[in-house]
C-alpha cells in the first residue's frame, strides 16, 4: 500500500472555494457524482475476460491443482475446495480423471460462470447505489501546473492551498493514495481473481475492488498527478460533507497571476484571522518561459 508519508499536497480553488474554506475553516469531500469526469468512479463493473471460456479454465485450474498439492488451498468456502481436496487424495492411486470426468465437469462448471455474472449484476447496483454517499477529497502533487491554474482555480484567478499529510497526527491526507491512469476502465475481477476464489486459493478482495474503482482513471488525466482521501457511506444528506481544515495541515496560500486584489485583500485577512501561521504566495508569469514564479507577499 502506497501511502504518502510526510508531504505537502496542494487544492486548486475558485475564488469562491477559496474564500469559503478560509472562512469556514473546512475542505469539501464531494460524491463522485458530482466530479466533471462521468467516467470517475461510475463506469461499469465489467468483466476482461469471455465468461464461456471459464468453465473450461476452471477445470485446467483444478487439474492444476491436483498435480501440485505443495501449493495450499486457504480457503475451505471455496465451491470446489472439497472436490480438490477428495482428487489430491486419490491422484497417487487413480490418477487424473480422464475424458468423460471432462465433459461432465464442463457442463456443472458453466453454472460458474453463471454465479460470475450474477455476483458482478450485484456488485453493480450495490455501487451505483452507494455513490451518493461516497465521499472523496482531490489533491495533487504540484501548485505549478498550467493546466490544474486554469481548469480549476478559474483561469489563474483563483488560488491553491498547500495542505500537507502528517503521518504523526494521523490527519486524513497521510492515508491518502495515488490515482493510477490507464487506457480501459479497472475491471470487475480478473479471471485469475474468479479462478483462484473458485478452487479456494484465495477470497475475492473486496476492498481491493473499491480501491481500483476509486483510484483508477482515464489517462486523459494523468496530468493532474492525483491523490485522493476516500470514505464510503456519509450519514450525511446530499453530495458533499465540509470537514474541518488542521491548523498544522494548512501551510502555506498561492495566488493565481489573473487574482483580483480585492479577492488576494479577502482571503488575506481571512489567514492572519483563522490561520497567522500560513504563509501567502502571489505567482506571476515568467517572460522566458511557459512557467509561474512565486513571492510571498
Amino acid at each position: 500500500m502506497q501511502l504518502p508519508g510526510r508531504r505537502p499536497f496542494y487544492k486548486y480553488m475558485t475564488p469562491d472555494a477559496a474564500l469559503a474554506t478560509l472562512e469556514h475553516k473546512s475542505v469539501r469531500y464531494s460524491s463522485p457524482l458530482r466530479f466533471n469526469d462521468p467516467f470517475d468512479h461510475q463506469t461499469c463493473l465489467h468483466l476482461d475476460f469471455d465468461l464461456k471460456d471459464f468453465p473450461r479454465k476452471l477445470l485446467g485450474k483444478i487439474e492444476y491443482l491436483v498435480r501440485n498439492p505443495q501449493i495450499p488451498i486457504l480457503e475451505e468456502s471455496g465451491p470446489v475446495f472439497e472436490l480438490i481436496a477428495l482428487m489430491r487424495a486419490k491422484l497417487p492411486t487413480h490418477g487424473f480423471p480422464g475424458e468423460a470426468f471432462a465433459k461432465e465437469s464442463l457442463s456443472i462448471f458453466s453454472e460458474g460462470a453463471n454465479e460470475i455474472e450474477r455476483t458482478r449484476a450485484m456488485f453493480q447496483s450495490h455501487w451505483e447505489e452507494s455513490l451518493k454517499a461516497n465521499r472523496t477529497f482531490c489533491v495533487t502533487e504540484e501548485h505549478t501546473n498550467l493546466l490544474m491554474w486554469a481548469h480549476y482555480a478559474k483561469d489563474h484567478t483563483g488560488a491553491v492551498l498547500e495542505l500537507w499529510s502528517l503521518p504523526e497526527e494521523d490527519n486524513a491526507l497521510s492515508v491518502s493514495r495515488p490515482v493510477e491512469y490507464t487506457k480501459t476502465p479497472p475491471s470487475f475481477f480478473t479471471e485469475n481473481e474468479f479462478l483462484d476464489y473458485f478452487c479456494g486459493v484465495s477470497a475475492l478482495d473486496l476492498p481491493a475492488l473499491t480501491r481500483r474503482a476509486v483510484h483508477t482513471k482515464s489517462d486523459h488525466w494523468n496530468y493532474e498527478k492525483e491523490w485522493r482521501v476516500y470514505y464510503p457511506l456519509s450519514d450525511k444528506p446530499g453530495l458533499y460533507e465540509d470537514v474541518s481544515l488542521r491548523p498544522s495541515e494548512f501551510r502555506g496560500i498561492y495566488f493565481g497571476c489573473r487574482a483580483e486584489p480585492d479577492f488576494i485583500e479577502k482571503a488575506s485577512k481571512l489567514v492572519s484571522s483563522h490561520f497567522p501561521h500560513v504563509k501567502t504566495y502571489r505567482s506571476h508569469r515568467l517572460t522566458s518561459a511557459y512557467e509561474l514564479s512565486f513571492s510571498e507577499i
